[in-house]
């Protein structure tokens, strides 16, 4: 069995300053020194360096299938109230690295699945595309820019309780920055569009995805994230469900409005079913998409989930069918809320977190992946069972080798 080091990449799109990234410090974030992404690589972290309960398999060629490297492109909302979700998922999203590398999900030892040999990382907050008047968080963006970082040691607190900050050498960096990095902050603008920015940021120019006066970002601003041949796994983590509006008049002035009773000013859905698997034009079947979004967690647990076969259409219709009928995830105004007052029900709430709003757009494009897609629930303790779920999609598809 040959031991080789794990080699990473780790970018960041949308961030509108480092500060935004609260414990880390500012020189996490490295904007412009890079001629070329492989510059910028972290220097190289082997298992070994693991703690404990991140322990990888030593890696082994012989288990590494016709995949062996994946695109992770981590679409964080940044608006109000998303400091716990960013919390919950740093301490979760290191396993999804350990799992991938390692193949090895149930911690029993053995590999279930193809492990991957290169793991590239980006963070992209879901702002709207183009700047609108109203509110100061959304008056002033730019195009979402992808900064690579190539300090390798760690430059974030870790969160885990009871870690100093001697401990910090120990953690292995890449991941380490991974998991500090995706709290990328809450001042960003309270619409969020995850789905036009994971379509639009690593888009190629020669795209056939229409984005009228805007241009597609994959060539320009964050050319070299998307590598030939990766397995693309977009991951989106919100308390809200998706407001990619194709008419930006729907957000001009001071007043608050309700992305579900605007439908009409919303891109339709048919554009991200369509136009996120063309981000791997050769093969769109190299694309996932998954959410942990506003859904509530009794309707999409291990036990819930347990009923349905995802790999039969059928049955896995019927588990979204479930899902959207269900009184919960009915897009309606807060009972007792005014008619002037943009005020939404909750589909799930958390007592850590608060309060998490139907993500019926997020479910369905979850949903148009078929078994490449997932959707997990906002509202949940704990990150780490939705992590699991994705893991064991994206095994599903990496194949299982023969041991």
């Amino acid at each position: 069995m040959r031991l080789v080091r794990l080699r990473w990449s780790f970018v960041f799109a949308g961030l509108a300053s480092a500060s935004l990234l609260f414990a880390c410090k500012q020189s996490h974030v490295i904007a412009s020194e890079c001629s070329t992404p492989d510059a910028c690589v972290p220097a190289v972290t082997s298992p070994e360096s693991m703690p404990e309960d991140r322990e990888l398999l030593p890696f082994d060629s012989d288990r590494v299938g016709t995949i062996d490297i994946i695109d992770l492109l981590l679409v964080v909302d940044d608006g109000p109230d998303m400091a716990e979700e960013q919390a919950r998922l740093s301490r979760a999203i290191g396993r999804l690295i350990a799992v991938l590398r390692s193949g090895d999900i149930d911690g029993a030892g053995a590999p279930e699945f193809y492990a991957v040999r290169d793991v590239r990382v980006g963070v992209l907050t879901p702002r709207p595309s183009a700047p609108f008047s109203g509110l100061a968080s959304c008056a002033q963006l730019g195009p979402p820019r992808i900064a690579w970082s190539f300090d390798n040691a760690p430059t974030c607190l870790p969160l885990t309780e009871g870690t100093t900050d001697q401990d910090a050498g120990a953690l292995s960096a890449p991941v380490f920055e991974v998991e500090c990095s995706v709290r990328v902050g809450t001042a960003g603008c309270e619409y969020a569009e995850p789905l036009e920015a994971a379509l639009r940021a690593p888009a190629p120019e020669d795209t056939e995805v229409d984005f009228g006066e805007l241009e597609p970002l994959g060539d320009s601003e964050n050319v070299g994230f998307l590598r030939e041949d990766s397995l693309r796994v977009v991951l989106v983590v919100t308390n809200d469900d998706d407001c990619s509006a194709r008419d930006a008049s729907l957000f001009q002035g001071g007043t608050r409005r309700l992305c579900f009773e605007h439908e009409e000013s919303l891109h339709p859905l048919m554009r991200y079913a369509e136009g996120l698997p063309k981000l791997a034009p050769s093969d769109s079947q190299r694309v996932m998409f998954f959410a942990i979004a506003g859904v509530p967690p009794d309707l999409v647990d291990e036990s819930r989930r347990a009923r349905f076969t995802f790999e039969r259409g059928s049955t896995r219709n019927a588990f979204y069918d479930e899902l959207l009928a269900d009184p919960r995830m009915q897009a309606r105004r807060a009972e007792g809320a005014s008619e002037g007052e943009a005020r939404q029900a909750p589909a799930c709430t958390s007592s850590a977190t608060g309060p998490a709003y139907p993500a019926r757009r997020l479910t369905e494009v979850a949903r148009s992946f078929g078994r490449h897609g997932l959707v997990q629930s906002s509202c949940q303790d704990d990150y780490r069972p939705a992590i699991d779920a994705f893991a064991r999609a994206i095994a599903r598809r990496l194949g299982t080798p023969s041991l």
